[in-house]
This record gives C-alpha cells, sequence and structure tokens, in this order.
C-alpha cells in the first residue's frame, strides 16, 4: 500500500478530475502535442497531449482520446504489426509500462514500481524512471529507457521481469550514460542498436552497438551539439535525428557506413521532437507543442492542426465574499480593517470597509477578524518535470503561484495547461523555458549554449516568445553585446529579462536595460563592474556591501526600477531561517577574528555580507522578490531570513506579492485590488508582526475558486 502521503498526494491532484455526478463542462484543445510517434501503416499518430495518449489521422483534425483515469501518459509505441500500443502511465505513487491492445480494446500493466528521489531534487519531487519505448522489429519484446538502470526489456507475453538489454556495458545513469530523455533506435534487421548518450548533461553523442556485443562505436563527434530523437531509417544505412547547436535546430541524416551527415536547418529552438513516417520520406515533428509533417529531403514543413476534445467535471463558481478581514492589499496602504472583498468571475470586483450587507447569491466567508492578502509567489522555482504530482500541494501552503527562471519548455507549459484547465491542482505557473548561454556554458541542464551571434540570440528570443514564455533568462557566459540584443529583442516582444551573470559585467548589463538579476552568491559580487578584481582574500574582499561600488551599483538598479531575486536560502547555505539567524548573531556579537578559518566563522561572515546586502539595497530602495532555488516550501523560511535581518515585515510580503507581478511585468496579480486575479488567502495570525504566522493558512482562493480550506 502507498503511504498516507502519497495517497493525499494522489486525492489531492486528481480532485478535479474525479467525476461527480452533475454537469460537466468541454476543453478542446489545439496545442500541447508531445511524444509523437506513427503507425507503421503511416495512417496514425500516437500522441500525448494533457495527460493523455490520443489517436490523432495522419493529415490532422479531430483527436480520439485512447487512455484517461488518474495518471500522465506519454511516450507511446507502436507494435511492428500496429496491433497494440505501449505507453507509459505516471501516477503520484508509480511508473507503470502500459499495453493497450486495439483488437480487444483492453490495456494491462507488463511493469511498474514506485518513483525514486535518487536523481531529483528537493524542488522536483519524485522522478519517474522509464522514457522513450521501442518494440524490437523481429523478436516481439519491448525495450525502454529506465533511468536508473539503462534499457531494460519486457516480453509482453510471458509476464517476467524486466532484463538488460546490454549486461556490463557501461551504459548506466549519470556521465557517461543516458537520462530519462535519451533516445535510442533499432535497426531494421533488428540486430543493431543506436543509442543516444548524454556525455555532460548538455551535450549528447550517439553511439552503435550490435546486439550480440556491447563494443561501442561513436558515430558524432564529441562537440557542443545535443543530438535527440534518433530514428534508424528504413534503408538500413543512416539515421535520422534532430541537432541543436547555438540555438539552432536542424533535421539530420547520418550514415552509419561512411559517417557523413546531412543537416537541414530548422530554425531557431522550438523544442522540436521528431517521429520517422515508416515512408522514409517524411516525419512528425512537435514544434512549439504543434505538430507538423516535414519532408526529409528538403525540410518542408506543412501543419498537422489537430482538436483534443476533453470533458471535465464542472467547476465551481468563480465567485465569492469574503467579509470582516482584516486586508493587507499588497499596495503599500495600510492594512483595512473589517474590510469586504467581493470576487466575480475569478477576479475581485470590489474593495470595501464595513461588513458585508448585499444580498449577492455567492458564497459569503466571515474571516472573523483574520489577515487577508494576496495569494503568495515562489519567484525561483524549477519545477522540471515529472514534478507534475509535486505541485497539488503547493496551493495549500498558500502559494498560488510561482516563477520557474530555467525549464524543460514544452514539459512545463504542458504542466501549466493542465493546471489551468483544471486537470491537476497547483499553482499558476510561470516560465522563462530554457536559459541563454554563451560559448563556456557548458554541462549545464535546461541551457541552450554557444550563443555568439546577436542575430541568432534575437531569433531565439522571437521563437521563445511564439512558444509562450513569461520572461528570458540570461546565463553566465553571455557576452555584453549578445546580452544586449537578448535585452531589445526580449522587450520588443514585451518581456522581461534577468540574468545570472558572469562575462557581462552586472553595471553594464544594466546599461543595456537588463530588468533584473538573480542570486546574492558570494562568487557572484566579483562581475559586478569592469573596475572590480578577481577576489584574492576571500569571495568577498573586493565587494563590501558597504563600499563605495556597491552603494553606487544599488543606487543605480534602483534608479532604473531593476530588481533582484537574491535567493538567499541557497546564497548562505543554510535551509532553516533560525540556523541563518544564529550564525548571522554570531558574526555580529564579534566571535571570531580574520584568522578564524573554521567553517563555523565563514557560514557567520557569509549570513552577516548577505544580511549587508539586503539592507543597503532595502536603504538605496531596490525592489526584489522572494524566491529559493529549492523548493516551494522552502519561500517561508526565506521570508524568515528576511524578517532576521532586520527588513520591515510589509516589505517581506511585498516581495512575494506585488514585486513577484512587477518582476515578471505583469499588472494582473499580486495585489488586491479590483480588476486583479483573485488569488487570495486568509491567514490565522499576523504576519506583519510575525513572519512565520504566513504557515497558519486557514483559506486559499485562485481565481474566486476555494481550493484549500480548514
Amino acid at each position: 500500500m502507498p503511504s498516507a502521503f502519497l495517497r493525499t498526494m494522489m486525492l489531492l491532484a486528481f480532485a478535479a478530475i474525479a467525476t461527480p455526478a452533475g454537469a460537466q463542462r468541454t476543453v478542446v484543445i489545439d496545442r500541447g502535442a508531445y511524444t509523437p510517434a506513427v503507425s507503421p501503416d503511416g495512417s496514425t499518430i500516437a500522441v500525448g497531449i494533457a495527460g493523455r495518449i490520443w489517436l490523432l489521422p495522419i493529415g490532422g483534425g479531430a483527436a480520439r482520446q485512447l487512455t484517461s483515469g488518474h495518471g500522465w501518459d506519454h511516450h507511446p509505441a507502436w507494435s511492428p504489426d500496429g496491433r497494440r500500443l505501449a505507453y507509459v502511465h505516471d501516477t503520484p505513487v508509480g511508473s507503470e509500462i502500459v499495453l493497450h491492445t486495439f483488437d480487444t480494446g483492453t490495456s494491462r500493466t507488463l511493469y511498474g514500481r514506485p518513483p525514486t528521489t535518487e536523481a531529483g531534487s528537493r524542488s522536483w519531487g519524485v522522478v519517474y524512471s522509464f522514457g522513450r519505448m521501442a518494440f524490437h522489429p523481429t523478436d516481439g519484446r519491448l525495450y525502454f529507457v529506465d533511468f536508473r538502470s539503462g534499457i531494460h526489456s519486457v516480453d509482453p507475453t510471458d509476464g517476467r521481469p524486466p532484463r538488460d538489454l546490454l549486461p556490463g556495458s557501461g551504459i548506466r545513469p549519470g556521465r557517461p550514460g543516458i537520462s530519462e530523455r535519451s533516445s535510442f533506435a533499432f535497426s531494421p534487421d533488428g540486430r543493431s542498436l543506436v543509442v543516444e548518450r548524454d556525455t555532460t548533461g548538455l551535450w549528447s553523442h550517439l553511439h552503435l552497438t550490435p546486439l550480440d556485443s556491447t563494443r561501442f562505436t561513436q558515430l558524432t563527434r564529441v562537440d557542443t551539439a545535443k543530438r535527440t530523437h534518433v530514428q534508424w531509417h528504413p534503408d538500413g544505412s543512416s539515421l535520422v535525428y534532430l541537432e541543436l547547436k547555438g540555438g539552432r535546430e536542424s533535421l539530420a541524416r547520418l550514415s552509419t557506413t561512411t559517417g557523413e551527415a546531412r543537416r537541414i536547418e530548422l530554425g531557431a529552438f522550438a523544442d522540436r521532437e521528431l517521429a520517422l513516417h515508416p515512408d522514409g520520406a517524411h516525419a512528425v515533428l512537435v514544434a512549439g507543442r504543434r505538430l507538423f509533417l516535414v519532408r526529409l529531403e528538403t525540410g518542408a514543413m506543412s501543419a498537422i492542426p489537430f482538436r483534443a476534445q476533453l470533458r471535465l467535471p464542472a467547476r465551481a463558481r468563480a465567485d465569492l465574499v469574503i467579509t470582516n478581514a482584516r486586508l493587507f492589499d499588497g499596495t503599500g496602504a495600510k492594512v483595512i480593517e473589517g474590510a469586504t472583498v467581493a470576487v466575480r468571475d475569478g477576479r475581485v470586483l470590489t474593495v470595501t470597509s464595513g461588513r458585508y450587507r448585499g444580498n449577492s447569491t455567492a458564497r459569503v466567508i466571515d474571516a472573523r477578524g483574520r489577515f487577508l492578502m494576496p495569494g503568495l509567489v515562489e519567484s525561483h522555482n524549477h519545477l522540471s518535470p515529472p514534478g507534475i504530482f509535486s505541485q497539488a500541494r503547493v496551493p495549500q501552503m498558500g502559494i498560488t503561484s510561482v516563477f520557474d527562471p530555467g525549464s524543460a519548455a514544452a514539459e512545463t507549459m504542458n504542466l501549466r495547461d493542465a493546471i489551468e484547465h483544471g486537470m491537476l491542482e497547483g499553482p499558476r505557473i510561470y516560465t522563462s523555458g530554457p536559459t541563454l548561454g554563451g560559448a563556456e556554458d557548458r554541462a549545464r541542464a535546461l541551457t541552450i549554449a554557444n550563443l555568439t551571434d546577436p542575430a541568432d540570440a534575437r531569433m531565439l528570443v522571437r521563437e521563445l516568445a511564439r512558444m509562450g514564455v513569461d520572461a528570458i533568462k540570461a546565463y553566465a557566459f553571455l557576452k555584453p553585446e549578445v546580452l544586449a540584443a537578448v535585452v531589445r529583442a526580449a522587450h520588443a516582444v514585451g518581456l522581461p529579462v534577468i540574468g545570472d551573470l558572469i562575462a557581462t559585467p552586472w553595471s553594464r548589463a544594466l546599461d543595456a536595460g537588463i530588468d533584473g538579476f538573480v542570486h546574492l552568491m558570494d562568487h557572484k559580487w566579483r562581475f559586478v563592474a569592469h573596475e572590480v578584481p578577481a577576489a584574492s582574500e576571500g569571495p568577498w574582499a573586493v565587494v563590501a556591501p558597504d563600499s563605495a561600488l556597491m552603494n553606487t551599483f544599488f543606487a543605480n538598479v534602483a534608479a532604473r526600477g531593476a530588481m533582484f531575486d537574491p535567493t538567499v536560502i541557497a546564497s548562505s547555505q543554510y535551509s532553516r531561517a533560525d540556523s541563518f539567524a544564529v550564525a548571522l548573531r554570531r558574526a555580529e556579537d564579534g566571535h571570531g577574528d580574520g584568522r578564524d578559518t573554521t567553517a563555523a566563522h565563514r557560514s557567520a561572515m557569509r549570513a552577516r555580507t548577505i544580511a549587508d546586502m539586503l539592507r543597503t539595497m532595502h536603504r538605496h530602495g531596490v525592489r526584489w522578490v522572494a524566491g529559493t532555488d529549492d523548493n516551494a516550501s522552502a519561500l517561508f523560511e526565506e521570508l524568515a531570513i528576511y524578517e532576521a535581518i532586520g527588513i520591515p515585515n510589509a516589505t517581506i510580503l511585498q516581495t512575494a506579492t506585488l514585486n513577484a507581478a512587477r518582476w515578471l511585468k505583469r499588472d494582473d496579480f499580486g495585489t488586491v485590488q479590483p480588476g486583479k486575479r483573485a488569488d487570495l488567502i486568509l491567514v490565522d495570525g499576523d504576519p506583519l508582526t510575525r513572519i512565520r504566522d504566513l504557515r497558519n493558512v486557514v483559506l486559499v482562493v485562485q481565481r474566486g475558486r476555494v481550493v484549500h480550506e480548514r
């Protein structure tokens, strides 16, 4: 039996999917395709849409829903005869490989097990193990990527446990090895295997081996390109795959005999996926979460439009009245005693003082004098799937929105859409998509590196904007001229740019118009300005918070309206506010001296310097947002650290409300005002006196609907 915790997660994650008696609503989806597979006769595409597997005519049109139930389905694989379809089915309590038989219309589980946290992080939640799948052309077995232990296979007829495809081959998690995103393919005769091996976390290369051997031949050179979605062409002597380099994606065809590759550029990164058509002349592409048919010889593409019609339980009305509340509206105004907030159609209609005396048909909630405020926003939370099901808990804590500054774009947007449709519980998600890095940015997941041409950078920003990102994140080694091009292109389409920069001095980034910076990590301050040399006497030696340099820099930040995401939790190396407070008191009480090299002393000095940085920022009027670069629950520790430093509590609350909206250049949330999105929390206590009272959330409202109440 699953644990009580996981059972609770399951109930929360799928509360919106359960089918109660009563009215239903219809949601029509025409974007959000992923992991396509073409049937052996070339007539049908099996594709993931909104956590289900759908069947779609090759020419497009109405999609037919194949799978349903409580889960997230992906990576369909057709049997060679087209009579069966396997797919991966993830739930909060495990991952399964399911086989559907078309002749009987039945499905059964071939293999399954609980998820793991071994390769995950606290922010991502559990890791789901199974990725790409393929039937062997001749032996009838189904092969699949298992992130924890390489490539395995199951026989759909015997029910025995999976067996290792290449024992002792060294294909294992880690570097070099494979990941849950790796692809592989069998030759048409079934005698050879090609595998995408990810050697750095960013670059990947193709390796070939006969199935009767563990001897690998590397087919592609070690360079700064990522090769994905490899498939064997029906001619048996060439491979087709996608290649990403310098922000551009290409369709590549490689001869397995000569090693020569032919490439057709498809355009700027659009998170493309590839499924080869059995005619050998075409392939199905996902680009920007839409479907296309592409000719292999020319790269010419035609759209495959689709309509996936989902039936979901009817939602409660997004109308509400909360009365008799102490209202902190987030604008900077004083608390309104005895306030009444009326909500209609998911937005704040009116804010008045005094008890509610109307006759509205909306639900009326008596706050009983409790503290009402905007929903909290976690502004630095990497949601890289498969943290799908862990998001159900986030609104329960009062966090109604999160921003992911560095994500697998399409996967995160698909999760965002599922939450918006009401298929899954979770916060409103904002994302930058992948971070944009320069020539030296390597070995970094979720980063598009090698951007050295300003024209390429502009093209990439425009494509990310078309995909629907909410911001652009510039990464460490972008050169000044490329960063300037990124900023201009982003601002032209209304997107803010935030930077985690090294190669471009921060003062120069301000001159280029950057909107914000992330991290107060000690090693970053060497890059504030041209005149700052490399630190030789410790990380803070040349960038003291009270120096003229830093005061000038922060004054400039405030004057230009730029902001910060300090991530003190990550930067201070403390995961709890009380530990940070102890270290800060130790430093400010004068314990230790300049010769003290103990870990405790270094920790205390780091805490004091970060505290002084935030105090200097606050003194100059620099605004910042509350983010953790960790997990959503750490937000409360981040806010408590600000309180320990001495930042006024009203200012602290704004870092997780109004400032988050400003960070994203949005005006539709972050405060409780008429016309704003009705994301509200009711707190038992007074966060203006004790910030930890934010943990005492008794009511959470998202877009006018109560999603948590106790």
